[in-house]
């Protein structure tokens, strides 16, 4: 220690960030005798010995100290500090500690000046004895904390994070111990934005807490630093089957290396909140294995998996809103002193993510950001390739209902390759009228172009050029004819001034609305630009710094790529060479309402058939009086479908709506195997499992 750190003002040794691991600690003007007390005991050995709750060795370290200096002297020291801490006297009842101790600060409090010179010559020779043991020390580090927090946490039970704040002026001990706030990340693995929302609202909730949180998606987090975190909530949803989303794969593929040691995440509390379809056989899959590995690799789960259904007539909030209220409920528990900070108003707007900053010059419409010419990179989410439309053909009768289309597409030079069942990525564009509607509604002149500016170092949007017009975020960016979701009225009710307005904002925003939020908006699919023309005195309000918290970015959508059938059933993908018993080797059960408006591919269908490529097995739910399914023409055909599944290894894909028909598909196979398997109930269900574990069970269903 420096001169100047013993005659200058008090000193901060081993201060933190919020969340970190040091403590703050001053000194000021303290007496000789006291001022050797501190300097003699650690901060966790005050906070032992003030609680009553101090182990053998720091007994042993206390009685030493009464020997050297004098049993008056340490006593009345003591007696001061258990006044300050607790209000008590020494002698008085102590009772342990309200919060769990976590982490104790290592750092012991700095040395003063005005020392007796008796002690000088103790502490040269400390100084010498510590010299040598220097390399020694060195190499028990890591060994020496571990061992420090396992005593720590046989004293006060599982372990939570806590600082403590010592002042000393003149004879007068004061001192402050508070459990520190932590800091929340929020990491998301999101592919349509579901969770994504659901994490940015997570975050928003945090912000209102005066919690600093930081919402990121998971591989764009340092996954390494996780082991440094105090609090984290991994939101994640489920795709394909029970694959983990674009863009926490890197994430996956890390947390699952076996090379992670077990217990690497033993100082991390944490929660795990899934988003997926009932619909789908690997429901949530993500999130419990998510869930699952965490807690192998010894992370505190503070709360049980949270489970959200899209099936559910809510939608995920219906398990959302209770989930996040046992979640504060956890965080409060384990950080009391949240309690004592009063939350911002849910009618308090919170600070814009970006502020505009709108350029003087009005410059030329930004591109598309799509490519069309070959030797550049291949094609990628930020810069996919512009293919060229060839065909638009409707494949349903104009008289029906639905409007389904086969649309084809000119990818050549793109370099794509593509094998049967496999999707396209389209990126659509918001229709010239809803963003020339939209513009006059908000008073934005479509030739402006602006910088976006971050508030919190959160990083730009990759999609969005800098600068960029107000025409480009508008018609490629923000997704105004989605349904908004619930995030959207939360924000838009903070700009309301129309008592009406306000009311019905409020009122879709809160838990108990949500059945008339989807009346109003879900069910008749009603676009966020409808939901602007309905709230007009609260959409003039609107601030255009927070149009990208109030909008999201536009996803791309997923579309069967429907190839050539002949190419596809011949390609090698599902065809096998020959018969199997005199049939031909694919089979397909179609169903559809009519025969005559949306057969889709009737006559290659019937083409194949002729050929000898294809069994075909319909169900016209609408042409009688009796509905009939795919699932009944399953069970109908249980004898063929169980020998191809036992004997000849088939595989079984089904497509279609993900409401009732896949669930209704597979409770028919399962009674296929009991009915011609002789199995029971619980070995069908096996059965089906292992099918689907080895891939020759697959769906892909839209909702």
């Amino acid at each position: 220690m420096s001169s100047d750190d013993e005659q200058g003002s008090p000193q901060r040794r081993g201060s933190r960030e919020e969340g970190g691991h040091g403590s703050l600690m001053w000194v000021e003007s303290v007496p000789d005798d006291g001022a050797y007390l501190l300097r003699a005991l650690k901060p966790q050995e005050v906070f032992q010995l003030v609680h009553g709750c101090a182990g053998g060795r720091t007994e042993r370290k206390l009685a030493a100290l009464r020997e050297e200096l004098s049993p008056e002297v340490v006593d009345g020291a003591m007696e001061g500090l258990v006044q300050a801490l607790t209000g008590e006297s020494e002698s008085s009842s102590r009772s342990p500690p309200t919060a769990e101790y976590r982490r104790a600060s290592r750092s012991e409090v700095p040395s003063h000046s005005n020392l007796k010179k008796k002690k000088k010559k103790k502490k040269k020779k400390k100084k010498k004895k510590k010299k040598k043991k220097k390399k020694k020390k060195k190499k028990k580090k890591k060994k020496k904390k571990s061992r420090t927090i396992e005593e720590l946490d046989s004293g006060f039970g599982p372990r939570c994070r806590c600082h403590t704040d010592l002042a000393v002026t003149g004879r007068h001990f004061s001192s402050l111990l508070t459990m520190s706030n932590p800091s929340l990340v929020v990491l998301y693995g999101s592919q349509t934005g579901t969770a994504q929302d659901a994490a940015q609202r997570i975050g928003r909730q945090a912000q209102r807490r005066r919690l600093q949180v930081q919402v990121m998606s998971l591989d764009s987090y340092q996954v390494a630093n996780l082991i440094a975190e105090s609090l984290v909530v991994f939101v994640c949803s489920t795709t394909g089957q029970g694959d983990p989303p674009d863009n926490m794969k890197n994430f996956w593929r890390f947390l699952f290396k076996k090379s992670l040691p077990v217990g690497s995440l033993s100082r991390l509390d944490c929660a795990v909140l899934g988003l997926g379809d009932s619909s789908y056989p690997k429901f949530n899959f993500v999130a419990k294995k998510l869930h699952k590995r965490l807690l192998q690799l010894g992370a505190n789960m503070l709360m049980p998996v949270g489970l959200g259904d899209d099936q559910h007539d809510l939608g995920p909030d219906a398990v959302i809103d209770p989930w996040l209220t046992s979640f504060w409920g956890s965080v409060l528990a384990l950080y009391p002193s949240l309690t004592r900070v009063t939350p911002l108003r849910e009618d308090e707007r919170l600070p814009p993510t970006y502020t505009f900053h709108f350029l003087e010059e009005k410059t030329e419409r930004s591109g598309d950001g799509l490519r069309s010419s070959e030797g550049e990179a291949p094609p990628s989410p930020s810069h996919p390739f512009g293919a060229r439309m060839v065909s638009n053909r409707r494949v349903t009768e104009p008289s029906h209902f639905q409007d389904v289309r086969l649309i084809e597409f000119d990818i050549t030079g793109s370099g794509i390759r593509f094998a049967a069942g496999d999707v396209v990525m389209m990126r659509p564009r918001n229709a010239a009228e809803d963003v020339q509607q939209f513009c006059l509604l908000l008073g934005l002149d479509p030739e402006d172009t602006f910088l976006l500016q971050p508030t919190n170092n959160t990083p730009g949007p990759a999609r969005l050029p800098q600068p960029c017009s107000v025409h480009h975020l508008v018609e490629s960016y923000l997704d105004i004819a989605a349904v908004p979701r619930r995030s959207f009225f939360e924000l838009l009710a903070t700009f309301a001034t129309n008592e009406l307005e306000r009311d019905k904002l409020v009122e879709f925003s809160s838990a108990a609305g949500q059945e008339e939020l989807n009346s109003y908006c879900n069910r008749p699919r009603r676009t966020a630009l409808e939901v602007l023309t309905d709230f007009p005195h609260t959409t003039a309000e609107l601030k255009v710094d927070y149009l990208l918290d109030l909008f999201p970015e536009i996803q791309p959508r997923s579309f069967s790529i429907a190839s050539s059938l002949e190419e596809w059933l011949l390609s090698g993908q599902l065809f096998r060479s020959g018969f199997l018993r005199g049939e031909p080797a694919n089979i397909l059960f179609f169903g559809c309402r009519s025969e005559s408006k949306d057969f889709y591919f009737r006559s290659e269908w019937e083409h194949l058939v002729e050929a000898g490529h294809l069994t075909l097995f319909t169900a016209f739910s609408r042409d009688q009086e009796e509905k009939v399914y795919v699932q009944h023409r399953v069970r109908e055909n249980a004898a063929l479908l169980w020998d191809l599944i036992s004997k000849k290894n088939a595989c079984f894909y089904i497509a279609g709506n993900a409401k009732q028909m896949p669930a209704s598909v597979c409770d028919s196979l399962k009674g296929v195997f009991q009915q011609e398997g002789g199995v029971s109930a619980d070995a069908a269900a096996q059965m089906l499992a292992v099918m689907e574990k080895t891939g020759r069970l697959q769906s892909e269903t839209w909702s």
